[in-house]
């Protein structure tokens, strides 16, 4: 479905990871999605800044439904999307359907480059690396106990 599309759109009020956008990306689509959150990790400005949707931050008790029971910290907020600026992105889409092709493209590359298996993968690998380096070099430091 990503794919058949010409536009991906996630106005969210917080976003995890963002794995809707992200597939969308890497199926180079451009993505218009509220500029907040885990998605702003890989929306950086070269791929999808012009398709980030402006936000207002709300405090989230503001949206506590009692009869639920939720129980939120005090300064907790969620970006509540702007919707005449995300109302506005898709016009502009719909009325240049090509404008999207090289954003989705940088998206496409940065998403293979930095967020695929592969490179979490290899950024796993490097991590492990570094810790084992690190405990190696402790337990061998001549001046701890045994």
């Amino acid at each position: 479905m990503i794919t058949c599309s010409d536009v991906y759109v996630s106005l969210h009020r917080s976003e995890g990871f963002g794995l809707g956008i992200a597939e969308a990306m890497l199926a180079g689509r451009p993505a218009i999605a509220t500029a907040y959150s885990g998605n702003m990790d890989f929306m950086i400005s070269r791929t999808a800044v012009w398709l980030a949707t402006g936000f207002a931050r709300r405090p989230l008790r503001d949206l506590q439904q009692p009869r639920y029971g939720i129980r939120v910290r005090a300064r907790a907020t969620l970006g509540e999307p702007n919707i005449d600026q995300a109302a506005r992105w898709m016009r502009l889409s719909t009325r240049t359907p090509g404008s999207g092709s090289e954003l989705g493209s940088a998206g496409s590359a940065t998403i293979s480059t930095h967020y695929s298996s592969a490179a979490a993968g290899a950024a796993a690998v490097a991590r492990l690396a570094q810790i084992a380096s690190d405990l190696a070099r402790s337990q061998s430091h001549p001046c701890q106990a045994p």
